[in-house]
């Protein structure tokens, strides 16, 4: 399933499901659960407390995965991916990753922003929030 690219790749307006291909669900099922359990250990939570929202394929228009730093320059290269959405209380978040390494992506919280920082567990916030 091909995504349009827009000026924020990781929202959708579309439907999260999983993709056409039986191999393709079963792994975008694995990503995900991985995903919770990743975000669960970020927060310090019980992984219970983390719901798996949806999934689907995701093409990038960059490296950052959806989730640009300020002043840092990524190659404007499509990359094929996933994004899985989640829920942990009453805050939605976003885990993008690259097919290539689906291991090493990026959580984001679910709102669309010009850039993005990290915080010190290495959740990404739209850059124009000071208070959290």
């Amino acid at each position: 399933m091909a995504s349009s690219i827009t000026s924020y790749p990781y929202i959708s307006a579309q439907r999260f499901a999983p993709a056409g291909r039986p191999q393709d669900n079963a792994i975008l099922a694995k990503v995900a659960a991985e995903s919770r359990l990743r975000l669960a250990d970020k927060l310090s939570v019980n992984p219970a407390l983390v719901r798996v929202l949806g999934y689907e394929r995701k093409t990038f228009t960059d490296t950052s995965l959806g989730f640009p730093e300020k002043d840092v320059c990524y190659p404007c290269v499509m990359v094929e991916g996933y994004s899985i959405k989640l829920q942990c209380g009453t805050i939605r978040y976003f885990y993008n990753a690259s097919e290539a390494a689906p291991d090493d992506g990026r959580f984001g919280i679910a709102v669309p922003a010009t850039y993005y920082r990290p915080d010190e567990k290495g959740i990404f916030w739209p850059d124009d929030i000071t208070a959290r």
